[in-house]
């Protein structure tokens, strides 16, 4: 079952999409967590105007091991969540 899991782990890729509304306008924040080619991990964090074709920022981070790349996407639902994004 462990090596399952940690293969699962290896594999594994997810993406948030949450989105509030500020002043009338329709905000988004995108966090995308997957594998590189390397090992690592990496999230992206992408926000903006749901009205602009391109996003307002983007936001990379590289971890070492999954787990840390994991707390820090749990981290970061729940920031966002306390904001008002759903």
């Amino acid at each position: 079952m462990d090596s399952k899991r940690s293969e699962a782990r290896r594999k594994f890729r997810s993406s948030f999409v949450l989105t509030r509304v500020v002043n009338g306008r329709t905000r988004y924040y995108k966090i995308i967590c997957q594998p590189t080619l390397f090992g690592e991990y990496v999230v992206v964090r992408e926000y903006g105007s749901v009205h602009n074709r391109k996003a307002t920022g983007q936001i990379t981070q590289y971890f070492q091991s999954a787990e840390k790349a994991f707390e820090t996407v749990i981290s970061l639902l729940s920031q966002k969540r306390r904001k008002g994004y759903v």
